[in-house]
């Protein structure tokens, strides 16, 4: 049996600014704690995370990525990539 390989491409996950701020704050405060982190790693209070998200709305960006993507458009998201490897199945 042949071995097959598998090298897909990786879309890195993106957040809109504007729904997210949309919904209700109950719900914002749960994820505030689990996912927003200033440049020291700590994580932001729920209104310093707010602030953020103003200024970059501000800013024209419309979309936040989740994860380290290289190659990040802050109003399109990440347009995907093409890992320089394989999976093998």
């Amino acid at each position: 049996m042949s071995k097959k390989f598998f090298r897909g491409r990786i879309t890195h996950l993106s957040m809109d600014i504007r729904s997210f701020l949309e919904q209700n704050e109950h719900q914002k405060l749960a994820f505030f704690g689990t996912i927003f982190k200033n440049d020291d790693g700590e994580f932001m209070k729920p209104y310093e995370a707010i602030a953020e998200m103003h200024a970059a709305l501000a800013r024209g960006e419309k979309v936040m990525s989740f994860g380290n993507c290289d190659n990040f458009d802050p109003v399109t998201g990440c347009p995907g990539h093409y890992p320089p490897y394989s999976y093998e199945l």
